[in-house]
């Protein structure tokens, strides 16, 4: 006989090598863009959550922006 016969190798090793490098890839694509963008999105939510609004001298109350109709100029009020 001329030729060896041929065993199959393990392949439980080569699988994770082969995906190693896409895992690298993610884990650096999850911390370098992913998660600051979700930290932005949260903080951007959580600053148009509510409004301050002084109402009169060292008055101020907190609404929340969608009840809010409009935006009249300062001194609107003292004006009419």
């Amino acid at each position: 006989m001329f030729i060896s016969n041929a065993y199959a190798a393990s392949a439980t090793s080569t699988d994770f090598a082969s995906f190693l490098p896409l895992i690298v890839i993610f884990v650096l694509f999850f911390f370098m863009i992913i998660r600051p963008q979700m930290k932005q999105a949260k903080e951007q939510r959580n600053m148009i959550a509510f409004v301050v609004l002084e109402i009169a001298a060292e008055t101020e109350i907190t609404v929340q922006k969608h009840a809010i109709q409009s935006a009249l100029p300062e001194g609107t009020i003292k004006s009419i």
